[in-house]
């Protein structure tokens, strides 16, 4: 019943603002995902952005479970599981690791598993970088090939990684690869040519687009972070200052003297050799370390370049990010860096085809340094561009990839029948009787039940033990006449269990003058949460003999959110008795809980529901 209006609730009318329990499925439906990450961080690097941004954006329209060895924050509507870090090194045991864990608990009770890192599990798998085997065998022949293959062999590290690599991208019919470039994406075919057909390109977004800033707003933020305010200043981003090229524009800056300061940005373990070069080249005065900046956008406001001559990125989310602030960049062409191959040389970036030379790096800087135009159209063109690249967008594309190949929606419920499969009972012939029709209907159905009846070979079946001590003793009283058929046997094992709950019983007793089964609650709502917590329900039916049912179908409704259906029986409240006992008055109390929260309820008369 609806306290507001008074009307009766149907089972075909579910409350507004809950899921619709229905046995069919859709597109648009809300699916359970869990998400693969060691390190779901947006502070971490390019991938780590990546799987932070989706998951936050997918979680507005889907129940969204991170599996991580460290989260970064809290991120709304996501739910983060932490999986232990036994041991940081060698990282190829802990990589094992984290794959065996997260495939142990995500093996079921998941719409879409989708990982971001090297496992053998996931229907959608996003690769971020290179596979193992690219790196260690593309190009290579003869001699060469051979020492690759002595390499790996003799190397527990390269064998791990290639075992989950080719369980990774084994052909699967029902399965996706995201690769997020298109260089990428082709090198991943490359080197397992099974993908091919089932890979997709989605590359990475931004949160927005300011464009470029002021002159006033530059200096501002070149003093924030204690840079010169006047003069030409060049900016590189990355934690691997070899790999991004930073050895090479060093040695570009010892000829430009146009050039005055140089800012790079990044936690490096070379940061002491980078150091002692700039100081060798006589650039001291000229490079400034800033290390890991956890708000990037007033370093992209405080540079007038973003030179990113990167000899390997599957990707380069800060080439992205720097044209969305309306900076112009000099990037490697895509046999190099992946966002590259989406770019245009001359339009919108200035696109290197070998970051090795010193001399094209540095005619590239020189010429956009003293081209006022130039640099001016490749900023306002490379936002344009970034302006596209939404992380909505991205969010939006995944979940349309999920809805693809999400397996058809079989509604689950969850059966909360004290007195189920007790032969001879009305209240369990009510819920057993209506079982082949919910299934024939297509809904899985899961039961919790008291010990008496019989274990059913039909459905999921779970027989739950009250907690409390007069529960235990009824229930421990049927179980043992079944299965002690002589009188003396029965009545001596029943003196010797019952005796140590005699003293609880009493004070129970004392407190709760009640039916004995009402503590069966407690257990049948412990269990029915692990269950949820596993798997995803649709609905939680709570029917049939003690009242208990009713009280935890509504524990778990409001601790989960389920929609809860509760089917009275008899009437709690016989018409025309002022209830007076505690046992009465804990009926007109679940009756009321049922009339107030119950999504659905249900009476067997008329008569039954006026009253």
């Amino acid at each position: 019943m609806n306290p507001d209006d008074g009307a009766g609730k149907s089972a075909d009318s579910p409350a507004p603002d809950r899921p619709d329990f229905a046995a069919s499925g859709g597109s648009s439906r809300r699916l359970r995902i869990a998400v693969l990450s060691r390190n779901f961080d947006s502070t971490g690097g390019g991938a780590e952005r990546y799987a932070v941004a989706v998951a936050q954006r997918l979680a507005q329209q889907h129940e969204i479970h991170v599996f991580t060895q460290h989260a970064g924050g809290v991120v709304p509507g996501v739910t983060v599981h932490r999986v232990p870090l036994p041991l940081r090194r060698p990282r190829w045991i802990n990589q094992l690791y984290f794959a065996t864990v997260t495939w142990w608990r995500t093996r079921r009770g998941f719409d879409i598993v989708h990982s971001h890192e090297n496992t053998w599990h996931g229907q959608v798998q996003t690769a971020h970088v290179l596979p193992v085997k690219h790196n260690v065998f593309h190009g290579k022949t003869g001699l060469a090939y051979a020492a690759a293959v002595v390499k790996v062999i003799t190397s527990p590290r390269l064998l791990v990684y290639l075992a989950l690599e080719r369980l990774r991208y084994r052909a699967r019919p029902d399965s996706r690869v995201i690769a997020t470039s298109i260089p990428l994406g082709d090198a991943l075919v490359r080197a397992y040519p099974a993908l091919q057909g089932r890979m997709e390109i989605i590359a990475p977004g931004i949160d927005k687009a300011p464009g470029r800033c002021d002159a006033a707003t530059q200096r501002a933020a070149r003093h924030r972070l204690g840079l010169p305010e006047d003069g030409v200043g060049l900016l590189l981003v990355g934690n691997d200052f070899k790999k991004k090229g930073l050895p090479t524009l060093l040695r570009t800056l010892v000829d430009s003297p146009q050039i005055d300061w140089l800012a790079v940005v990044g936690h490096s373990r070379q940061l002491p050799q980078m150091q002692a070069m700039a100081a060798a080249l006589g650039l001291a005065g000229r490079v400034y370390f800033l290390g890991t900046c956890k708000d990037m956008e007033p370093v992209y406001r405080a540079a007038d370049l973003l030179v990113h001559p990167t000899l390997e990125d599957s990707y380069a989310m800060v080439v992205l990010e720097a044209m969305a602030c309306g900076v112009p960049v000099v990037v490697s062409g895509p046999q190099y860096c992946g966002i590259a191959a989406h770019l245009r040389h001359g339009v919108n970036a200035w696109v290197l085809d070998d970051p090795h030379s010193e001399v094209a790096l540095g005619f590239a800087v020189k010429t956009l340094v003293q081209d006022a135009t130039l640099r001016h159209s490749l900023a306002a063109n490379g936002h344009v561009f970034a302006q596209r690249a939404q992380w909505t967008g991205v969010a939006q594309a995944h979940a349309a990839l999920f809805a693809r190949i999400a397996p058809p929606h079989r509604a689950r419920w969850l059966v909360l029948s004290h007195a189920f499969n007790m032969d001879g009972r009305a209240a369990s012939q009510t819920i057993t009787d209506k079982m082949p029709h919910l299934a024939a209907a297509g809904i899985e159905l899961v039961v919790l039940s008291g010990v008496l009846g019989r274990r059913d070979t039909t459905y999921e079946h779970h027989l739950v033990w009250p907690l409390g001590p007069a529960g235990i003793r009824f229930e421990l009283r049927h179980v043992l006449r079944k299965h002690l058929h002589r009188p003396w046997l029965y009545r001596l094992v029943m003196l010797v269990l019952s005796a140590p709950l005699l003293p609880f019983m009493f004070i129970e007793k004392l407190f709760w003058r009640i039916e004995s089964s009402w503590s069966w609650w407690i257990t049948a709502y412990a269990l029915g949460r692990w269950l949820i917590y596993r798997r995803r329900f649709d609905l939680i039916y709570s029917t049939g003999g003690a009242y208990a049912a009713h009280i935890a179908g509504a524990a778990l409704q409001r601790a989960t959110g389920v929609p809860w259906m509760a089917e009275v029986h008899d009437p709690m409240v016989v018409p025309g008795v002022t209830p007076s006992t505690p046992q009465q008055l804990k009926q007109v109390q679940v009756e009321a809980l049922i009339c107030a929260q119950a999504d659905v309820a249900i009476w067997f008369t008329e008569q039954a529901l006026a009253s």
